[in-house]
């Protein structure tokens, strides 16, 4: 844990006062020991989803469109439309490390559907649709999830451990459950 000096000099406390801070403090402590770096806690709008993103993910690590298709044996260009298809912000500089690691891995897709033969173009298409799709879903998800944790008077840190919680054992059931409901779709 860091100790309390190390978070009122890290800046990630100014503005706050009285409860807020102390639970912001308690809050950023927990993170810190949870292995979350403090310019991840200090570039996010809503700290105590941290411990939940990583759970799905958001390990904080960012890679190029450049360095994410040459993993995967996939054009740069094609990654960048199938990420735009995705929903995710356009990006020039393909040697930029904007993408999450993470969401950089659709690249291993492209390439598996690549190679059993499906059109670049379609695959746009397709990705284009389930983004659509889905980007809506995980707003309700993210709805339906904060709702099931947060309490009246209940701290950042409890609303940060309930949520991460709750997201490690329903973050399972989400790839089957899309897969099968897809499958009825087929």
């Amino acid at each position: 844990m860091t100790d309390h000096g190390d978070l009122e000099a890290s800046g990630l406390l100014d503005g706050l006062d009285g409860q807020a801070r102390a639970e912001r403090a308690e809050l950023i402590s927990w993170l810190l020991d949870q292995g979350v770096a403090l310019d991840q806690i200090r570039g996010n709008s809503a700290p105590m989803l941290l411990a939940s993103r990583r759970i799905i993910g958001d390990d904080g690590e960012y890679v190029s469109a450049r360095q994410a298709a040459e993993k995967f044996n996939v054009d740069v260009e094609l990654f960048v439309r199938i990420q735009r298809a995705m929903g995710l912000p356009r990006v020039d500089d393909p040697d930029a490390a904007v993408f999450l690691r993470a969401d950089a891995e659709a690249a291993k897709f492209t390439r598996d559907f690549l190679d059993a033969g499906i059109d670049p173009d379609e695959l746009v298409q397709i990705t284009r649709l389930l983004g659509d799709g889905l980007a809506r879903a995980a707003e309700a998800m993210r709805y339906a999830t904060l709702a099931a944790v947060i309490r009246p008077g209940a701290t950042e840190l409890e609303i940060a451990q309930a949520s991460a919680a709750l997201v490690t054992n329903l973050a399972p059931l989400l790839g089957p459950m899309i897969q099968d409901m897809l499958q009825l779709q087929l």
